[in-house]
């Protein structure tokens, strides 16, 4: 008869996993961002690599308020040495990213930095809880938990955050166009999609994808969004700095053989080096080869036009990691918006849709890992120039997201009754 009690208040081990992932959520990560921020802080007054993007945004934001171009390298230097802030970090954006931080440059470069650092952490949780809420994660914690947990520790998400970059802000405006885009509120979905766009050129390829769909009022009102917002940048800024951006600041972005460069055109810049003539012409031939070919890929997976949209998540999951692997210049933090592909993976292994969960499942571990090995290697450089790192060992969230896209891909065939192979039981 004693037992019985006993044995009722035993935990399961569902329960007991449950309770671990609640502690490191509300115990655990709030100390990593914690630490993170006063890390950010401390580098800001060193000079260190804490904040340092968001140093060239908070300048660029100054001197449009002292009516200067934010692309005056003479006006750049001197006002970050007058602020000391790092005079090595050229803002390279369009003109309306600098004007969005324009408030933020109303504030001492310290409490700018650091309010720029929690903004980005608010909006990581909520755009990750908002794609919880429409993949109907949120029905099972464990799997809401787990996935909030992976965002915050994620290592381009960290990487991000803490160098001070804008990749949160940017997932978090495609999340929208996604959310926007399911519930037929196109509008809203195109004003996301530009206001991206006017951030970092390739998220013009969510309109293209609409347009593709035959979703019309959606790549129109895109246009018109841009349009608009364009206008709107000239009136604040004037037409010379946008024009300094096309003709100046946009063409020196084409080639980045920078190991934190993990596009296409970076992986190839770093196994055939276009330090001569020769070897350019190769890399640009390999380059653009390679993304004709993947853009081909990806069009021939996604069905045109029809009004049905069950295919909508994996579609959407695949372009966006197409477009990180096409442009010239995907860093390390870009990888933030990996957090989408993964979300969908993760929704269609669990909910039973998937023929081959198995393979599927392995094929998105071994993505995540190595998307998440970066860190090792970079640490690995940072030992000094006596250790040698292999260039094909640099590029290891490049092979992270070609096996992630393969994976959408297979899923993708499956749920249109094209199984790459026959079932495997799980």
């Amino acid at each position: 008869m004693g037992q019985g009690p006993e044995r009722g208040r035993r935990i399961s081990p569902a329960k007991l996993f449950e309770i671990c992932l609640l502690a490191i959520l509300f115990l655990l990560i709030p100390v990593l961002y914690l630490n993170q921020s006063l890390s950010v802080l401390d580098d800001l007054s060193n000079k260190a690599w804490g904040g340092a993007d968001f140093t060239a945004y908070y300048t660029a934001a100054r001197l449009i308020m002292d009516g200067k171009s934010p692309y005056d390298a003479t006006a750049r230097l001197l006002e970050a040495q007058s602020l000391g802030l790092r005079e090595d970090r050229p803002y390279i954006y369009p003109p309306p990213l600098a004007i969005m931080i324009i408030p933020l440059a109303l504030l001492a470069p310290e409490p700018a930095t650091l309010m720029w650092f929690w903004m980005n952490v608010a909006l990581l949780i909520l755009s990750t809880m908002l794609i919880i809420r429409m993949l109907e994660l949120h029905s099972s914690r464990i799997y809401a938990v787990a996935l909030l947990i992976g965002a915050l520790v994620s290592y381009p998400v960290i990487f991000s955050i803490f160098v001070g970059q804008v990749n949160v802000l940017l997932l978090m405006l495609l999340v929208l166009a996604w959310f926007f885009a399911r519930r037929g509120t196109e509008l809203l979905a195109a004003i996301m999609i530009a206001t991206a766009s006017l951030i970092k050129i390739f998220p013009l390829c969510i309109a293209l994808y609409f347009l593709w769909k035959g979703r019309y009022r959606i790549f129109l009102y895109t246009l018109a969004a841009l349009i608009v917002l364009i206008a709107v940048s000239v009136a604040a800024v004037g037409v010379d700095p946008h024009v300094t951006y096309v003709n100046s600041v946009l063409p020196t972005q084409f080639l980045k053989s920078h190991p934190l460069n993990q596009s296409l055109s970076g992986f190839i810049a770093r196994i055939l080096p276009a330090d001569q003539h020769n070897a350019l012409l190769v890399w640009r031939l390999f380059s653009l080869s390679a993304s004709t070919l993947l853009v081909i890929l990806t069009v021939l997976l996604i069905p045109p036009g029809g009004r049905n949209w069950e295919g909508l998540d994996l579609e959407i999951s695949l372009v966006v990691i197409s477009m990180l692997l096409v442009s010239t210049v995907s860093w390390v933090g870009t990888l933030t918006l990996l957090i989408i592909p993964y979300a969908v993976a993760a929704k269609h292994l669990a909910d039973g849709s998937c023929r081959n969960v198995r393979p599927l499942l392995a094929a998105t571990l071994l993505s995540l890992l190595a998307v998440m090995s970066h860190r090792l290697v970079e640490t690995s450089i940072v030992l000094g120039p006596t250790v040698h790192v292999s260039p094909w060992l640099l590029s290891m969230p490049t092979y992270g997201m070609i096996i992630l896209w393969c994976t959408i891909a297979w899923m993708l065939l499956e749920r249109r009754g094209l199984p790459l192979f026959p079932a495997v039981p799980s």
